[in-house]
């Protein structure tokens, strides 16, 4: 399976979730990670939208990974 980024997109916050698009074996596919999910995985209780956006980017590949495998 070959995924990254969707070019020319950039993850946003918008009502307490991230979201983002990636690639994924050549399609577009759009995703969500709630608030409650980033400050479970990262212990940041309240985090606004830019501490959210740090917590995703932190995350990298790891968080990532977590919509690819509901694709699988």
């Amino acid at each position: 399976m070959a995924y990254d980024m969707a070019p020319g997109t950039h993850p946003f916050v918008i009502d307490g979730t991230v979201q983002f698009s990636m690639t994924i074996d050549g399609r577009v596919q759009r995703f969500r990670i709630s608030q409650e999910a980033l400050e479970d995985h990262f212990g940041d209780d309240n985090a606004q939208a830019p501490d959210l956006l740090d917590a995703f980017w932190r995350g990298g590949g790891g968080l990532w990974m977590l919509p690819l495998r509901k694709l699988v």
